[in-house]
């Protein structure tokens, strides 16, 4: 029984290593992309910009909490593997 349960945790390891993995690849997507259309990000942001230039603490919620959250939700279901809630791996000792 004892080399099941080291199969279990050898599993869940290469799992959380698949994960990393994932969320490196699009972090280096995610730069290449910005780089890349950096002019036209530019852009967009001045156009999503314009209706805060009165309310500088809206335009800082917006920039710091409205868009984070929504490229975090992106990067959360693109990174998700199948089994990434299942904590199921029960170690038995």
């Amino acid at each position: 029984m004892g080399s099941l349960t080291c199969c279990m945790v050898h599993n869940m390891h290469i799992s959380k290593s698949y994960q990393t993995l994932k969320v490196l690849k699009v972090k280096i997507i995610l730069f290449v992309i910005q780089l890349y259309f950096s002019e036209d990000l530019e852009l967009m942001g001045e156009f999503f910009l314009s209706d805060f230039k009165g309310s500088p603490k809206l335009e800082l919620i917006f920039v710091m909490v409205i868009v984070p959250l929504t490229f975090n939700s992106i990067q959360v279901i693109y990174c998700i593997p199948f089994k990434a809630f299942s904590i199921g791996y029960k170690i038995i000792s």
